[in-house]
């Protein structure tokens, strides 16, 4: 079974991440939905390379009427959080699975690779 190794369930409102979301560090999340079973359903992979909180606070107001439930995980390096975003998308479907409209991308100011990729595909 997969894992996205983050906490949560919490609903996907303003208040929740108030609430649940305390570190100001880089991090991981994950959007979705609980489906009948009480399982989350993951649709969407996401990253902060600076401040977890702040990132989901703009994804709530882009995104927050499509999905119901968020999870995340801080980090302490950006690189960790692009590591586990791009692990995380491919365990979890890439597109065509996920709402995600392209692979994870490295900052502009680094050359990250994607270490789940094909060698011919890496990013």
């Amino acid at each position: 079974m997969l894992k996205l190794g983050m906490e949560g369930p919490y609903g996907f409102n303003a208040g929740e991440i108030n609430l649940s979301v305390r570190q100001k560090s880089p991090g991981n999340y994950a959007l979705g939905y609980i489906d009948k079973s009480g399982k989350f359903i993951v649709k969407y992979i996401g990253r902060a390379d600076v401040k977890i909180r702040e990132v989901l606070h703009q994804k709530y107001l882009e995104l927050g009427s499509k999905y119901s439930y968020f999870k995340y995980s801080a980090v302490s390096m950006a690189k960790t959080a692009f590591d586990k975003e791009c692990k995380n998308y491919h365990e979890f479907g890439a597109r065509g699975v996920l709402d995600n409209k392209v692979h994870p991308q490295s900052p502009s100011s680094r050359d990250w690779k994607c270490s789940h990729c094909p060698s011919e595909e890496k990013r």
